[in-house]
């Protein structure tokens, strides 16, 4: 059985936060869209119940797109895979997830 939980974020630290408190616990982030004029984040996030693994994951966020390439380029480089990636703020501003799987068996 899988476990989901959603979740709304306006601010950036609220965001990181709950990323961070879900993921602790074995829960993967599943969907993140931008609502109310890509303003505020709606999250998913699901477990399997006999899952033994941890992600952890990385926000970043830019205006140019010679800057998505260098954080791609970076975050590729720490062993991090693209999530998702979601226009905010009236399509003007990338929002990038990046996450990394640890296996705990």
């Amino acid at each position: 059985m899988i476990n989901y939980v959603h979740e709304k974020a306006r601010l950036r630290s609220t965001l990181i936060r709950l990323m961070e408190e879900y993921s602790s616990k074995g829960y993967r982030l599943n969907s993140v869209t931008m609502s109310d004029l890509g303003s505020r984040f709606e999250l998913v996030f699901a477990k399997e119940e006999d899952d033994n693994k941890k992600y952890i994951y990385q926000h970043a966020r830019c205006r140019l797109n010679y800057k998505v390439n260098r954080y791609l380029d970076e975050y590729s480089r720490k062993g991090y895979r693209l999530a998702f990636h979601v226009m905010a703020d009236l399509m003007t501003r990338h929002e990038l997830f990046f996450e990394k799987e640890i296996d705990l068996s």
